[in-house]
């Protein structure tokens, strides 16, 4: 029968039994046979019958145990549908990598990873844990199915079986049956005999082998539940990790890059999703057998070394090959995450491995749960207008307004005070009023736009990047905001979230952060931030791609990961084609000492001819810039139009980030790469150009979230100036996507001194 090991005599018994399992006997001397008495050799085996009767039944039990949880998962694997299918069969079990997961399996004899007899495996309480809040990482992951595998098991997993107890007549015919059968009960093996043959079907004792049977057949049934769950928690776990972190394609290692080409499809990066996926995967079940090791089990590969990439800081490159060089940085980066993914040891190090390395993820997460608990809110307009002290109708709907997401703090005794005057009212209508009066007091008091309400009102400005202008008020702006309903608010954190899981962000000893929509550079140092300044980012112009024939906003800030390479001191401005054409080129020509009068000059080198702004106080570039080479030629700095870091929405540049006090950040910057000398700050004011290439390069990260929480817990909601998430949120039509391309007429220079004339990209 399928439960049994019905393998004969010693063997068998070794087999069947658990690895260094054995029965214990009775260590008293044996009896010589030769002096014994057949009496004296009776009473020695009720003896050891009545003293191992326990252990006897235990140990009969163990002969229910069977390979249906092994056999289970290899055929729900194999009957499984993958999720490419494009139709699936009604109550199929879809797996999202089914190829990988059966191989996975494979190699391990089918043993299960999470289940175990008492449901999901006690180590991977953290992973339930994760699969039980999808939600909270902004993830529409079904879990309905993994659910409801835990509840069938739940329904049908099994205590330790009841101690079965021999009757006192079943306790004669077993030491009966040793004694007929010549069983040397002083031989382990022999006693694994005697007890196989107690539950065979010849046995002596047959109810002890209907309780086995009972007990192997709950086992059977168990296991087909058990299955289910394994694999449904296998298949959530890869769905998982898959959106948490694998499907971003922001940094690649060099076999990545080698299987994507030149030419890479969504296709192509699908596979390198999954594969990523499968080997996280096979790492979990690594760590998995550490704590709960199966039989049979290959060794794992050796992980390879974790390769340090500090060779990069101080590697002579060329600066001008910024696609290169940020490849470079990018293929360093995902090779070293790669490899540290296999020496991890627990199952929380490779949950951790999956989050976000930035702690404002993790914030974002608390306020998701708390917006999806928050009641919705009713609408509040108030005028524009409102003078401290005085009462107006709206006061009570804005105070419940802004204590909604907790800007203020409700009085409830004077709501409850009203409540109770009211009903005092109804019930003793012809009194003198006096609860009235309370009443009418009371209403007044709830309808003044006092400091608090004014505070609670300014707080909430402040977290969603505007100003209180005092000629115009609390303009449309501020109540179309309050108005938002709390579904936009949490539809808005959770694709943050998800833009999250597709982030720039490594860990890094010591990186900038750039949120574009948040106008704020950051300086981290050993996961704290050190430093924070205001920066002026790409404006949100569009212009029609005459390729795609589609809206792109054309100055945009590109987001990225870059190494800062160096800072340079009195730069030249080196003018992009685009900006020489579209602002200078026509007044250029027009005027002969427009050059000279304004600081410009043409310049060429290796056959090429450029624009350039020489160092001055008026110099686009400021005083100081910030290279960390990158295929868009992008940068941070200086800027002499202080006046644009006055708005809280600072998007005004072509694309490059303008910081607010930025020979503080360069001070900091050198200090930290030990180049920092004091005669610095004097020594530029001679406007001469000084670069100093970092000797310690480290990292820039720019991205671009509209939702953050802070360390206080407050959320705030900025803009979108290049519509990144309210286009995830509300897909544009084609139609409203696009455009027809204006005709480009190029404008020839006439005065470009120093070189010939060269073609200029239109964009």
């Amino acid at each position: 029968m399928r439960w049994w090991c019905w393998i004969v005599l010693a063997a068998a018994m070794v087999g069947c039994a658990p690895k260094g399992e054995r029965l214990e006997v009775s260590s008293e001397p044996a009896i010589d046979a030769a002096q014994a008495t057949i009496e004296a050799r009776r009473e020695y085996i009720r003896k050891f019958v009545k003293e191992h009767a326990e252990n006897i039944s235990k140990f009969a039990m163990k002969f229910a145990k069977s390979d249906d949880l092994t056999k289970e998962i290899r055929r729900l694997i194999d009957e499984a549908e993958p999720a490419t299918k494009k139709k699936h069969a009604q109550g199929a079990l879809i797996l999202m990598q089914k190829d990988d997961l059966s191989a996975v399996y494979a190699d391990r004899n089918d043993a299960p990873i999470f289940v175990t007899p008492a449901g999901i495996a006690p180590q991977m309480a953290r992973l339930t844990t994760e699969l039980e809040s999808l939600a909270s990482h902004g993830l529409a992951i079904d879990t309905s199915r993994w659910q409801a595998a835990r509840a069938a098991y739940r329904d049908v997993a099994l205590a330790e079986p009841e101690l079965f107890a021999f009757t006192p007549e079943e306790s004669a015919i077993i030491a009966q049956f040793i004694e007929t059968q010549q069983l040397d009960i002083d031989d382990p093996v022999s006693v694994r005999d005697l007890i196989a043959k107690l539950v065979d079907e010849q046995t002596p004792v047959p109810r002890l082998r209907e309780a086995v049977l009972t007990h192997a057949k709950e086992m059977t049934r168990t296991a087909l539940a058990a299955a289910r769950l394994e694999i449904e928690t296998a298949d959530l776990a890869m769905r998982f990790a898959r959106a948490m972190a694998f499907e971003n394609m922001t940094h690649l290692t060099a076999e990545e890059t080698a299987a994507i080409g030149r030419k890479p499809t969504d296709a192509k990066y699908a596979k390198l999703a999954q594969n990523r996926t499968t080997a996280w995967f096979r790492d979990l079940a690594r760590v998995s057998d550490l704590v709960m090791p199966h039989k049979a089990q290959p060794e794992p590969d050796d992980a390879p070394p974790v390769e340090d990439d500090d060779s990069l800081d101080n590697t002579q490159v060329d600066v001008d090959s910024g696609e290169a060089l940020n490849a470079q940085n990018n293929q360093a980066v995902a090779e070293r995450m790669a490899a540290e993914i296999h020496t991890l040891q627990t199952i929380d190090d490779l949950i951790d491995a999956i989050y976000p390395a930035h702690p404002d993820y993790k914030r974002l997460m608390a306020a998701h749960d708390t917006y999806a608990s928050l009641p919705d809110w009713g609408r509040v307009v108030c005028p524009a207008k409102m003078r401290l002290g005085a009462s107006y109708k709206c006061i009570p709907n804005l105070k419940r307004r802004l204590a909604a997401e907790g800007y203020y703090a409700i009085d409830d005794a004077n709501s409850a005070q009203n409540d109770a005057n009211s009903q005092q009212n109804v019930a003793n209508s012809a009194q003198d009023g006096t609860n009235s009066a309370q009443n009418d007091a009371n209403s007044a008091q709830n309808d003044v736009f006092d400091d608090a309400v004014r505070q609670a009102l300014h707080d909430y400005l402040e977290t969603h990047q505007m100003v209180y202008d005092a000629e115009k008020g609390y303009t449309n702006g501020v109540w179309t905001s309050l108005n938002t309903p709390r579904t936009t608010r949490l539809a808005q954190i959770d694709e943050n979230l998800r833009r999250w899981h597709k982030s720039y962000i490594v860990k890094s000893p010591y990186y900038i952060f750039i949120n574009v929509p948040e106008f704020y550079g950051e300086v981290w140092r050993d996961g704290d931030r050190v430093y924070r300044f205001p920066i002026v980012v790409g404006n949100a112009r569009k212009s029609c791609n005459s390729e795609t024939k589609t809206w792109t906003y054309i100055n945009a800030t590109p987001l990225m990961h870059a190494r800062m390479l160096y800072v340079e001191y009195n730069p030249y401005w080196n003018v992009p084609g685009r900006i020489e054409q579209e602002d200078y080129i026509k007044k250029i020509n027009a005027d002969p000492n427009w050059l000279q009068d304004h600081g410009f000059e043409y310049y060429s080198e290796k056959g090429y001819t450029i624009l350039r702004q020489l160092p001055s106080e008026s110099n686009a570039l400021g005083r100081v810039k910030f290279i960390f080479p990158n295929a868009h030629a992008t940068f941070m700095h200086d800027s002499p139009k202080k006046g644009l870091f006055r708005y809280p929405i600072r998007a005004f540049s072509h694309g490059c980030m303008r910081v607010w006090e930025p020979l503080e950040l360069a001070k900091r910057i050198l200090t930290y790469d030990g180049q920092w000398r004091d005669s610095i700050a004097t020594d530029i004011d001679d406007y001469v150009t000084r670069r100093f290439v970092l000797k310690n390069r480290f990292d820039v990260f720019i991205d671009y979230f509209t939702v953050k929480a802070d360390e206080a817990g407050r959320v705030h909601f900025f803009a979108d100036p290049y519509r990144y998430v309210r286009d995830a949120l509300e897909p544009p039509t084609a139609k409203e996507r696009s455009c027809t391309p204006r005709k480009f007429t190029f404008v020839p220079r006439e005065r470009a001194a120093g070189g010939e004339d060269v073609a200029i990209d239109e964009d």
